[in-house]
């Protein structure tokens, strides 16, 4: 172990959740494993050692980082899996966001929530996939509703049994946030059927603890757009700017705790809406690839006035997703 290992750790030294070495942590790829040094992991360690790393290599192992012992990092050291399936990669293909445009980007972690309803079913909420195991959305998108099913690889709603690449998942598990009330704590983990990783199923990463929040992001999804079209059938997407604290709790007429949330967006006519709640408020940088730092969650209810949208902050959270995660994994 050497001054090489600690420079691919260096800007990680706040990490998710801080464990002791030999206790148990969840990989990149939602596995249950124990954290250990990384000389101790034989293939993290061989993937290190084989120079030079790659910056999926490293972006792998700065994921694994579970704690730190003597100075030195130590590692969620699961079952070797494929690093270069890696979270945030996505393709360029030419393929509801008030205002929004077609969506020239597939983002292959977008997952539609199908509900029953009646003798039918209907897409009414988003989330987005963070692992092969997990889907992460807003929680009033799951309390007291019948979820059916996670649909998967698809950005058209039309037809979408006759997409090669779409995948209908049974849903194994569902957890919301602790103290689900009034939009606080709207988050929720979804259990799936593990799913494999491919050109139009991949996850999305998220962030490390000390990570700044950027100014500007994307949002993606299916809801209403500007004429009020209950669901649009093809994923839109937009770009959305932070918005003040003051300019949001004006707007809201509430008290939000801000460690809690990401305010964003209120331009006029660009906006989240109903029906992508429980989407990904998410940015892409150099190294990381798109990171998801947010869930949308709440907003005005005309979205198409120019009020910015409340989205709950997955930095917050990372100890309670990682935690919840491992609860979740543990039972049959």
């Amino acid at each position: 172990m050497n001054q090489a290992i600690l420079i691919i750790f260096l800007f990680f030294i706040i990490v998710k959740s801080d464990k002791g070495i030999n206790q148990a942590c969840v990989t990149p790829h939602g596995q249950i494993a124990k954290c250990v040094e990384l000389s101790s992991c034989k293939h993290l360690y061989a993937r290190y050692k084989a120079k030079p790393n790659s910056i999926a290599v490293q972006k792998y192992l700065r994921k694994s980082l579970c704690g730190w012992r003597r100075g030195m990092p130590l590692v969620c050291c699961g079952p070797k899996v494929d690093v270069y399936e890696e979270c945030g990669n996505t393709d360029q293909y030419n393929f509801r966001i008030t205002g929004g445009t077609v969506v020239k980007q597939h983002f292959p972690w977008m997952a539609a929530l199908q509900y029953k309803e009646g003798e039918g079913k209907e897409f009414k909420c988003a989330g987005f996939l963070i692992n092969p195991h997990f889907v992460l959305t807003a929680a009033h998108c799951v309390k007291q509703r019948f979820i059916h099913s996670v649909h998967l690889g698809v950005s058209n709603l039309t037809n979408y049994e006759q997409h090669g690449s779409h995948k209908e998942l049974k849903i194994l598990n569902i957890t919301y946030g602790r103290d689900h009330r009034q939009y606080i704590d709207d988050i929720a983990l979804i259990r799936i059927e593990p799913i494999k990783y491919s050109d139009t199923i991949r996850w999305i990463c998220l962030p490390d603890k000390n990570m700044e929040t950027p100014d500007w992001f994307t949002i993606s999804g299916w809801g209403e757009n500007n004429r009020m079209v209950k669901i649009f059938t093809v994923a839109l997407q937009n770009r959305v700017k932070v918005t003040k604290y003051d300019d949001c709790h004006l707007a809201m007429n509430r008290e939000i705790p801000m460690n809690r949330i990401i305010c964003a967006g209120g331009e006029f006519n660009i906006d989240s809406c109903k029906g992508d709640s429980g989407g990904a408020l998410m940015n892409k940088t150099k190294n990381e690839g798109w990171t998801a730092y947010g869930i949308i969650s709440f907003g005005s209810n005309d979205c198409t006035k120019g009020y910015p949208a409340v989205h709950t902050k997955i930095q917050y959270y990372l100890d309670w997703i990682d935690d919840t995660m491992m609860e979740m994994l543990s039972q049959p």
